[in-house]
């Protein structure tokens, strides 16, 4: 009755992982080893390919499968995110597993303070659909070593890379926590609109 994270400090399923047939022993022998629940957590869209598909569908009372997405814009996530598939391929090996039947979670994480524009992040969480996930999972960018190279893949003149400039290298902390509370807000108003607050998880 307990759960196995897969895994927390490396993508499991980086392309190399996967190419070497690395992820598929290591889940296979804790399949065989072990009665854990394993939560997959990843960013590259292979899970949504039919051979990974229907290997979580055989073992569907063992994995729950999720994919970590902070951020709409592909063409920004391909240069910030080197080696991981794109956030709308991301969503659409969701659905194929949600498909298939095999449980799923939302991964929001981490929401960029860019998402709070324009009604993005409920488009997010649309895409993920949260009638067919166990939980939805959602946290703000918190304090990282790597904030300088996040900044800098927004434009300089852009309100993200002066939000970033402001908070980490000024230290206006009362930012940060507007946004942090901001984000729970809405992700809680759409979760009350739309029934899935006993969903709801956030992380701080």
């Amino acid at each position: 009755d307990q759960t196995l994270m897969f895994s927390m400090l490396t993508d499991g399923f980086s392309p190399y992982l996967v190419e070497e047939g690395i992820t598929r022993a290591v889940l296979e022998l804790l399949i065989e080893k072990t009665s854990f629940r394993i939560r997959v957590l990843t960013k590259n869209a292979v899970v949504g390919n039919s051979e990974w598909v229907e290997f979580f569908a055989e073992y569907k009372d063992r994995f729950i499968v999720g994919l970590s997405t902070g951020s709409l814009d592909d063409e920004w996530s391909s240069i910030m995110e080197l080696g991981t598939s794109t956030p709308s391929e991301r969503f659409k090996a969701l659905a194929k597993l949600q498909a298939a039947g095999v449980p799923t979670y939302g991964m929001l994480c981490p929401v960029f303070p860019d998402m709070l524009k324009d009604g993005s992040i409920e488009r997010m969480i649309e895409l993920i659909n949260t009638d067919l996930v166990e939980h939805m999972w959602a946290e703000p960018y918190n304090s990282r070593a790597n904030w300088k190279v996040v900044r800098d893949n927004f434009d300089s003149d852009s309100g993200a890379y002066g939000w970033f400039t402001n908070v980490y290298e000024h230290r206006m902390t009362p930012i940060w926590s507007k946004y942090a509370t901001d984000l729970y807000s809405r992700l809680h108003a759409h979760a009350v609109k739309n029934d899935w607050i006993d969903k709801l998880r956030y992380l701080l």
